[in-house]
């Protein structure tokens, strides 16, 4: 989207604003790490902490980076037992993402585990003319190619959402981690 100025025949370009919106509980180990990887590239950082008893809380709040301040708050977990049609139970945080996610009005919605290092070779701004071009062919989320570990210390590649449009139509249901 551009910004016109007539009278000083000024086009300014005006990109897409994009929130990390992070769930964490036990962290410490990972969490500068996961935040180091996007830092440069969002706008907003929201972290609902579910009861951390290490030092994820601490090393979020001291730590150092003047152009994006994380906003971290320390919520009582949401949790639900569900059972799904296979019989497994599961802890449903969609109700933590939820709360998180409330906490924003920017454009697009990122998110990542505490556990999780995303990485971009590009820059902020080309992040940003990206994600302008994804608008604009009418995408209202985009898929990563994320690397996981199974049990078996088998490292997989799978395509997962990572970012989306924020909008009130969307809401996390069922079970999700």
């Amino acid at each position: 989207m551009n910004r016109h100025d007539r009278r000083a025949g000024i086009v300014e370009k005006v990109y897409p604003t994009v929130a990390l919106c992070m769930i964490v509980k036990n962290e410490e180990k990972g969490i500068l790490k996961a935040l180091k990887g996007v830092e440069h590239l969002v706008d907003e950082i929201h972290i609902s902490d579910t009861g951390s008893t290490d030092a994820t809380v601490e090393k979020i709040k001291y730590r150092k980076n003047p152009r994006v301040t994380a906003q971290v708050t320390e919520d009582a977990p949401i949790l639900y037992m569900t059972v799904e049609k296979d019989g497994v139970d599961r802890l449903d945080f969609s109700a933590n993402r939820n709360r998180v996610q409330a906490r924003t009005k920017a454009d697009w919605i990122m998110i990542i585990d505490g556990d999780e290092e995303f990485t971009y070779g590009g820059t902020r701004e080309t992040f940003k003319e990206a994600l302008l071009e994804a608008e604009e062919k009418g995408a209202d989320m985009i898929a990563v190619d994320t690397l996981l570990e199974n049990a078996n210390k088998q490292v997989l590649l799978t395509e997962q959402v990572r970012m989306y449009k924020n909008s009130v139509d969307i809401a996390w249901e069922r079970p999700v981690h």
